[in-house]
């Protein structure tokens, strides 16, 4: 048979999946899509990067594998031929490219069709003619990299550990800390909740800083701009932050955003915010379910990431027909009661 060429995404993904001893519908059934969009990667007909997260799960391989094509770095050990170089024999800018264009499998024609700029240009820094470029970004964005890592050299697996989470908008570990330092200067405690009748004849409370408790089952959020209204509200709660007149507060039901968010705590969501990457959100998913998570953007994608470390599949796919009911603006919690 033909060996499959994994200098494209399409044999990548056949490469793998021969490896796992896996049929077309066995892969297609374990990335929830159908047999006809495998055969479709694999023919190189479409882009692998609608499913990558799954994808890359279900064949057992490194997203970063699976997207660019890198050589795994975990290749015979008796002889060492195929480790990468130690860091420190990495000791120019030149070197750097040179290692990092191979690595990735391009021509010197091919990083500058990518990089913008021209084959000459790639050559003149590869030779150490051109000591530096003002394109070091495009550079780095077409070798999935970062920049420092170019300039400077240093750790390269952190390096293409960076890059990687910038292309799919996901924080480093030290971002996230302080993402949660932040959240958690923000968080009110204690609040007084005042546990109002669900009886239809209620009005809106006239304090417009009270806000009602919405059930993650109420009918109301298919509307989301409306659902402030809704008559089955659970209760009101007096809000600390910011927000618009259609905000209300929903109860978090699992520990899917745990730590930062613990079952029961309070979310104040606003459904007139217009979602950015990073921002944690509520939504309906395209069977009608909702799901709380925060917004990643790939690609052309938008995925929504659950940040429970302890749960096995973390990112999932917002597909067509997926409804944001609104940004969660804030949140509060009241302390634990002591036995």
């Amino acid at each position: 048979m033909k060996p499959f060429d994994i200098s494209t995404h399409g044999g990548r993904i056949a490469s793998a999946r021969k490896a796992r001893k896996l049929t077309q519908t066995e892969l297609a059934k374990l990335v929830g899509i159908g047999q006809s969009s495998i055969a479709l990667l694999e023919s190189n007909s479409t882009k692998a990067t609608h499913h990558a997260f799954e994808l890359a799960e279900a064949l057992g391989v490194s997203l970063e594998w699976l997207l660019h094509g890198e050589a795994h770095e975990t290749a015979t050990t008796s002889t060492g031929a195929d480790l990468p170089p130690p860091d420190s024999k990495l000791d120019s800018f030149a070197k750097r490219l040179v290692y990092r264009r191979e690595q990735c499998g391009l021509t010197q024609a091919q990083l500058a069709s990518r990089s913008g700029l021209s084959q000459a240009t790639i050559g003149n820094l590869e030779t150490s003619r051109n000591k530096g470029t003002k394109r070091i970004l495009e550079l780095a964005r077409a070798l999935h990299i970062t920049p420092e890592w170019l300039l400077h050299g240093g750790n390269l697996q952190q390096a293409k550990g960076d890059a990687l989470r910038q292309d799919f908008g996901v924080p480093s570990a030290e971002q996230r800390q302080e993402q949660l330092v932040k959240r958690l200067v923000g968080m009110a405690v204690d609040p007084a909740i005042s546990e109002s009748s669900n009886a239809p004849t209620v009005s809106p409370p006239p304090i417009t800083t009270m806000l009602p408790i919405i059930s993650w089952l109420d009918p109301a959020l298919t509307t989301p701009r409306k659902t402030y209204l809704s008559h089955e509200r659970e209760g009101y709660v007096r809000s600390p932050f910011k927000q618009s007149q259609s905000a209300f507060w929903m109860r978090v039901p699992t520990d899917v955003m745990a730590p930062e968010y613990l079952e029961n705590d309070l979310i104040l969501v606003d459904p007139e915010l217009t979602p950015q990457n990073a921002d944690d959100i509520v939504i309906h998913d395209a069977n009608g379910r909702p799901e709380f998570g925060r917004l990643r953007q790939a690609f052309d994608d938008k995925y929504i990431e659950i940040m429970n470390p302890h749960y096995p599949v973390r990112m999932q796919r917002l597909e067509e027909g997926s409804k944001v009911i609104g940004v969660v603006n804030g949140m509060v919690r009241r302390p634990r009661s002591r036995d």
